[in-house]
């Protein structure tokens, strides 16, 4: 219940409509017991007791949606009066915050281009971060010309520091 973000509010919801309805039902329970170090969400009080772990598809998510992100990102940086080409290095951010830290941003490169900077420099706002890279060439506007890809890049675990396998693949 120390939750303040809108998708954990929504989860808890769902938990506690699931210990009313059995409370409506005539079954005693126990909300977030201690067992052990872990905190099921009820355990009720029947003959043999059970520990319930609630999962919804309300749940929130372990990462957050990072294409979204980028997306309406993209979508609210895809052109500037100022003339500059921007370049996404860095979004860490829900997609609640996108608008005010796009707004931020903008406000920066507006403030860049009134002090006569010149390009490149790094500006960020709420965990976005982006890259004045260079101005534009036979436009008086802005645009975004790129941004950072999102996805996992994952290592080779029997790979030495030289980069030679160390460890045979199966059936060679």
């Amino acid at each position: 219940m120390r939750q303040k973000e809108r998708e954990y509010l929504e989860s808890w919801r769902t938990e506690v409509w699931i210990a009313a309805w059995l409370v409506r039902n005539g079954i005693r329970l126990t909300l977030e017991p201690a067992v052990g170090l872990k905190r099921p969400e009820l355990v009720t009080e029947t003959t043999p007791a059970t520990w319930w772990e609630i999962k919804t598809p309300l749940n929130p998510k372990p990462v957050s949606d990072d294409a979204a992100v980028l997306a309406d990102v993209q979508r609210r940086i895809r052109e500037i009066p100022e003339p500059f080409v921007l370049l996404v290095r860095s979004a860490d951010l829900r997609l609640q915050a996108v608008p005010a830290a796009v707004r931020g941003i903008k406000a920066q490169v507006r403030a860049f281009a009134q002090s006569g900077g010149e390009p490149p420099t790094t500006i960020a706002c709420d965990g976005l971060i982006v890259e004045i890279t260079a101005r534009t060439k036979n436009r008086l506007s802005g645009f975004l010309g790129g941004l950072i890809g999102c996805g996992y890049l994952f290592g080779n675990p029997y790979r030495t520091s030289a980069g030679t396998q160390n460890v045979p693949l199966v059936g060679s």
